[in-house]
């Protein structure tokens, strides 16, 4: 819990290709730096002035100067994006500071799955594919598909599995209200603790499966390796278990509010799936 800190989201902050909410252009220059830069609080905008270098700092106040503090934003601004030829994906813009520090947040994330779980973000879907395939040849892995992972990762859930200080850095620099699209839309108050859009979204649902199947092999006093092999592998919401915990990861994730995709999931027959 201690190594996730404002701090260490801050020294590993970084914008992606996508949109900010009110930034018109995508480059991290405009976002921070810009007519449109926006936060979501005080307390936050008041930890990015403290860690600025002297350089950095000599530019926010520039930017302070001609456009003030920036735009304060209280609900995450909601879009969609085509999942396939029959749905839309909803996905929420995030303010441009908030967002900075969400991406240095699953960074940190990132390397916690690393160090305790043998996970690694950028190579997982070549390691969920080899055990995929061995699973349709042996029958030893099973794989399993969730519905709307990311919607379905409930506020109550992840104050339940976090430690507190990790809680608490999350909890600032995430979005707790949604305004709907349109110039009248509807600002509703969020259940899931963090969506499509938010920059630590998919290392934080990786972790929670991980530790999902990492309690289900020990409560069956199951080893976590088989040889240099996990006896489970996780890459967001694709997720493979060996055969036998299954039936019992199954029974924890719908416990724990999931809805597992019984028409892509396959523990049984020579198919799975995987990303």
């Amino acid at each position: 819990g201690n190594v996730l800190t404002l701090n260490a989201c801050f020294d590993r902050g970084n914008h992606g290709p996508g949109k900010s909410a009110g930034v018109p252009n995508t480059d991290f220059v405009s976002k921070m730096f810009g007519e449109s830069f926006s936060y979501s609080e005080e307390g936050l905008l008041g930890h990015y002035r403290s860690m600025l270098n002297t350089t950095w700092r000599t530019s926010e106040v520039a930017r302070t100067m001609f456009y003030g503090n920036g735009v304060k934003m209280d609900s995450e601004q909601m879009f969609t994006v085509p999942k396939d030829s029959t749905i839309d994906r909803v996905a929420n813009k995030q303010p441009s500071l908030n967002m900075f520090y969400q991406l240095g947040a699953g960074e940190v994330l990132c390397e916690v799955l690393r160090k305790h779980f043998g996970i690694d973000i950028r190579t997982q879907p070549e390691v969920n594919s080899q055990l995929a395939c061995e699973g349709s040849i042996s029958g030893w892995f099973g794989t399993i598909d969730l519905k709307s992972a990311s919607d379905t990762i409930s506020d109550s859930l992840v104050r339940r599995l976090l430690p507190r200080q990790a809680l608490f850095v999350l909890d600032v620099i995430r979005m707790k209200t949604c305004r709907e699209p349109g110039k009248k839309g509807r600002t509703v108050s969020l259940g899931m603790f963090s969506c499509m859009g938010n920059g630590f979204t998919f290392p934080l649902q990786t972790l929670i499966f991980a530790t999902l199947m990492r309690a289900c092999c020990i409560a069956m006093d199951i080893k976590v390796y088989r040889g240099d092999i996990q006896n489970y592998s996780v890459f967001g919401d694709d997720i493979i278990c060996r055969f036998d915990v299954y039936d019992t990861a199954v029974k924890l994730l719908n416990y724990c509010g999931f809805i597992v995709n019984e028409t892509k999931s396959y523990n049984t027959g020579k198919f799975r799936e995987s990303c």
